[in-house]
């Protein structure tokens, strides 16, 4: 660990600043739906369709994904572009006040705040973990990004409760915009902390010729993997999305759930430095079979009580192992391709695998809650998880490309 520590100190810069990157990243993923709340408040606003514009931001996320890699590709500032995407997500937030003062022009503002939102999300995490790469190398890259993904969940939880005072002390026009300046100002300090990080390039000829970026050689396996994402993000956004409703409907409590709700979001923090060094350790194969498998049973367990106790320890373990994404998969492709290759297999298998993906599972979840209950809902989507875990444990060993990363791991 001492030595992991005197790595990461040799490039500190690439850690501190990706981190608040993550910060801010995750900390505006649910921006759009805990406004639902506040819009209630504006008779014009139609909350339907406002719930539908939070799902297209995770498509719209997917779709940029390879206008991203194709950025990446030909810019090599990385850091530019974690900028670029976070000031987009900021200046949603401008445009997601504007129904609090002309509410009569919601539509275009919502609409069109939610595609610079699903926009600036693209860029974040496929950029990120390339830097994080680059800067520490295969062995040690997984434990920096555990450490950058628990910065990003600590957002995920920091920037609601925030946005909720400001909102509380400036009300809602001056909170959210209050918000997105501060947003602002930690995008320019990401560009002036990253502004010496440029991604490294392949000597000319390039293994293969490819317009794209890609090697031929990785395409069959980054799109394999994609599908592998894809499917658990589906099992992952579907299953969380109602969760505060099933846990109130079992516990009778809307305080209990909520108390749950918060309780969870502590392992996935906890979680990521961990599985981030486990992966270094271990290699990206083992822990990534490791963390779905173990995830697939307890949240089966979690469904199959109603002991507020064990539902809250499997779903703590659930989540534990379940929101890893970013070191544990990122981990794995980063020990697999080549360095100049990362920022590109990261958007393929991120961006369509984990921004789609998630879009899917919110979609069928609310499809299949109007048509069977929420009860046999839980049950469907868990099945999505299973099927994503048998298809990565079952990757054959000549699917693995063969040009692997400089430096060897364990995988």
């Amino acid at each position: 660990m001492w030595c992991t520590l005197a790595l990461l100190r040799e490039s500190p810069g690439a850690l501190v600043f990706t981190s608040i990157g993550h910060f801010l990243n995750d900390g505006n993923f649910l921006m759009v739906s805990l406004l639902i709340v506040y819009y209630g408040e504006v008779p014009q606003v139609n909350i339907t369709y406002v719930a539908l514009m939070a799902i297209g931001i995770n498509v719209i996320s997917g779709l940029m994904s390879m206008g991203v890699a194709k950025l990446s590709v030909m810019l090599k500032f990385h850091g530019f572009l974690i900028f670029l995407g976070i000031c987009l997500e900021a200046s949603s937030l401008f445009l997601f006040a504007v129904p609090f003062v002309y509410p009569i022009y919601w539509f275009p503002a919502v609409l069109s705040g939610s595609i610079l939102l699903g926009s600036g999300q693209s860029f974040y995490h496929p950029l990120g973990a390339s830097i994080l790469r680059s800067s520490y190398g295969v062995r040690v890259a997984p434990i920096a990004m555990g450490i950058n993904g628990s910065i990003g969940s600590v957002g995920r939880s920091a920037i609601p409760v925030a946005l909720g005072f400001l909102i509380l002390d400036f009300g809602n026009f001056d909170g959210l915009t209050y918000l997105a300046i501060a947003i602002f100002i930690g995008a320019v300090m990401i560009l002036f902390g990253l502004r010496d990080y440029r991604a490294p390039v392949d000597k000319p000829p390039a293994r293969t010729g490819h317009k794209n970026g890609l090697p031929r050689q990785y395409w069959v396996f980054i799109l394999y993997l994609t599908v592998v994402v894809f499917l658990r993000s589906m099992f992952m956004g579907g299953s969380v999305l109602y969760l505060d409703k099933y846990v109130y409907g079992i516990l009778g409590s809307k305080i209990l759930s909520d108390v749950f709700l918060t309780v969870t979001l502590i392992p996935p923090i906890l979680g990521q430095p961990i599985l981030g060094v486990l992966t270094s350790r271990m290699g990206g194969r083992f822990t990534t079979n490791m963390t779905g498998i173990i995830s697939v049973i307890f949240f089966f367990l979690f469904l199959a009580t109603d002991n507020v106790i064990l539902m809250g320890v499997s779903f703590g373990i659930y989540a534990f192992m379940a929101f890893s994404l970013f070191p544990v998969m990122l981990g794995f492709i980063s020990q697999q391709v080549k360095e100049s290759e990362g920022a590109i297999s990261n958007s393929i298998a991120w961006g369509l695998g984990n921004s789609l993906g998630v879009g899917a599972g919110i979609l069928l979840m609310t499809l299949w809650v109007n048509d069977f209950g929420l009860d046999s809902a839980m049950y469907f989507i868990l099945v999505f998880g299973v099927i994503s875990t048998l298809l990565f444990i079952s990757i054959r060993p000549d699917l693995v490309p063969r040009g692997k990363a400089e430096e060897n791991s364990a995988v």
